[in-house]
């Protein structure tokens, strides 16, 4: 009894001092004082006991069990016009890796960076191509690259230092092949849209038309003396300048009846006097389709795609 009234004791003090302790806008939103401590910077590697992390000049590999360097995978100083990078992805057996170089943001996750091809075996590496890409992916039998530049989808053949386009009809603000558009990417934080098949003989991707979406024009100043004029597709909202209640309703496959529900009561309530409303389907994130795929709820005619959907 005397241990457990010590325990309790002590508990409830700590929580005395902590009611006691005094908190300030500045703690939480300027010294994030109470944010959760976390770990970056390394990604584990396929045999489970080593990680590899990198000095932006290295990729080097590190033991979990005593935390030391065991090696260095590749080094920039044995590849001519490398100066450093910003990013890597290994393949699968991760005897090779993409080195992002010269990266640019695009919204909030996208990006474009100069490609490098590094080999580890050799020491060497080199570019994928001049023009900065989105989403360079090894196909996962590390013969291939698939990546999107222009709207446009391509893959790269490794060995026959060949570029194979995909797609050819994509263009700004109309067509985008194997991305994603500005609304995925800032509700799902999905960007890239395209996937290699694990026999790495096909790849799937989607097609965005926005051809048909009115465009917003908005000054974008950054960091230069002189704002830029800038161009995007937009929200039927900002094009209605609709006002007033704005979300999701969120419920399996009940979501759209939901929402039309919703609609109708915030009209019947006097909140409302007119709503747009509506629904589509867009499970695209792989979270999704892994769960419907789980469900035995996904077709498995995959010899007919065409007639593979039938929900109802």
């Amino acid at each position: 009894m005397k241990k457990l009234f010590s325990i309790s004791l002590c508990v409830a003090l700590s929580f005395t001092a902590v009611a006691q302790q005094s908190i300030t806008l500045s703690d939480l939103w300027q010294r994030y004082s109470f944010y959760a401590g976390g770990i970056s910077g390394l990604r584990s590697m396929n045999d489970g006991a080593h990680y590899s992390a990198t000095t932006q000049k290295t990729i080097d590999k590190y033991s979990y069990e005593s935390g030391e360097k065991v090696a260095t995978l590749f080094d920039i100083a044995s590849a001519e016009g490398l100066n450093g990078f910003d990013g890597y992805s290994f393949n699968a057996d991760e005897t090779a890796a993409l080195l992002e170089t010269e990266t640019e943001s695009i919204y909030r996750y996208s990006s474009r960076s100069v490609v490098w091809l590094a080999d580890f075996s050799s020491g060497t590496a080199k570019k994928l191509r001049d023009e900065k890409v989105r989403y360079a992916t090894y196909s996962p039998d590390g013969l291939h690259v698939a990546y999107v530049l222009g709207n446009n989808l391509y893959a790269y053949d490794i060995a026959a230092d060949a570029h194979i386009q995909i797609t050819d009809d994509g263009a700004f603000n109309s067509i985008i092949n194997g991305a994603t558009d500005w609304v995925y990417e800032e509700e799902f934080a999905l960007v890239s849209a395209f996937w290699w098949s694990p026999d790495s003989r096909y790849i799937g991707f989607l097609r965005f038309d926005e051809s048909n979406v009115r465009s917003f024009n908005m000054d974008v100043y950054g960091n230069k003396l002189y704002p830029n004029p800038y161009t995007f597709k937009y929200h039927i909202s900002i094009r209605n300048n609709l006002r007033g209640p704005n979300y999701a309703t969120v419920s399996a496959c009940a979501s759209s009846t939901h929402a039309l529900i919703d609609a109708f009561n915030t009209i019947r309530l006097g909140k409302s006097d007119v709503v747009v409303t509506g629904g589509s389907e867009a499970a695209v994130v792989e979270g999704g389709i892994g769960g419907f795929n789980a469900l035995k709820a996904l077709s498995t005619r995959n010899d007919d795609p065409a007639r593979a959907s039938r929900p109802f």
